[in-house]
């Protein structure tokens, strides 16, 4: 399968101004423009794309779109994990619960962050 092309990272918005009047526009590395947003949203859809863009481009440089299409599927594993986890919590040793309580505990905050209001 061929590798989806795309302006490279990262991304960044800023405040512009065109036939449609203020609005925030989108680019990719080296000034290449990506879109444009305007209304009462622009600023903050131009914001989540550069946020979302830039998360995946962080963890996989050479293929973010895989990172964004992934992403759901991931969530779901680990909240799977975590619940597997909580029921085997009375099964472990002390010593294995200490262990894995650093790990387990950044999933957990991961999670939270994801679910913010």
């Amino acid at each position: 399968m061929e590798k989806t092309k795309h302006a490279p990272g990262p991304w960044r918005a800023f405040e512009t101004e065109d036939t449609r009047g203020k609005g925030w526009g989108v680019n990719g590395a080296g000034g290449l423009g990506v879109t444009s947003c305007h209304g009462t949203y622009a600023k903050a859809n131009a914001a989540l794309i550069v946020a979302a863009v830039n998360a995946c481009f962080a963890i996989n440089p050479d293929n973010p779109l895989a990172v964004a299409e992934a992403l759901p599927k991931l969530v779901e594993a680990l909240r799977e994990s975590l619940s597997r986890l909580d029921d085997l919590n009375n099964h472990i040793t002390m010593n294995e619960y200490n262990a894995s309580y650093p790990a387990i505990s950044k999933a957990r905050a991961a999670l939270a962050k994801l679910e913010e209001d």
